[in-house]
């Protein structure tokens, strides 16, 4: 650990490095893309399901006061808010991934190691964001499970 927080010499990218890190670069671009075109696609199925639900109704706004409505409507209502969540939640590590492709292939292109920081920068940043949602996530599993063991019926 000691030699890894050692200033010295700068880090050369030798040419069997940089040919990983091309390809690397192809690779999250294209997985980052990709993850901006499920995003979309889920953008879209939010729009639907939330005419759907307010067409379900039987009004053109949902109010939670209303009698006619049903408890589905609520769920409905809920599934969308944290579809959403999810969806910006998974915007950032898409967001990240581009940055570093984009700015690694500059990197690499010009020689220019600002721009490669920057993409060691975003990289790291894409992987410590998907950390932290996995243990929160983990927790919650754990959390839900407690829960469930306590009040099982």
């Amino acid at each position: 650990m000691d030699e890894l927080s050692q200033s010295g010499p700068e880090l050369r990218i030798e040419d069997r490095s940089s040919v990983y890190l091309t390809e690397i670069v192809k690779w999250s671009r294209f997985l980052s893309i990709v993850g901006f075109m499920f995003l979309g696609i889920g953008g879209i199925i939010v729009v639907i399901a939330g005419v759907a639900i307010t067409m379900g109704s039987g009004t053109s706004t949902f109010r939670i006061g209303n009698e006619a409505s049903h408890p589905s409507q609520y769920a409905g209502v809920i599934n969308i808010v944290l579809l959403i969540g999810m969806l910006v939640l998974y915007f950032f590590p898409c967001l990240y991934l581009y940055r570093f492709s984009q700015q690694m292939k500059m990197g690499l292109m010009a020689q220019n190691q600002r721009a490669t920081d920057n993409a060691f920068e975003n990289l790291k940043s894409c992987f410590k964001f998907i950390g932290v949602s996995t243990i929160v996530l983990l927790s919650l599993y754990v959390l839900a499970f407690i829960l469930g063991f306590l009040f099982r019926m």
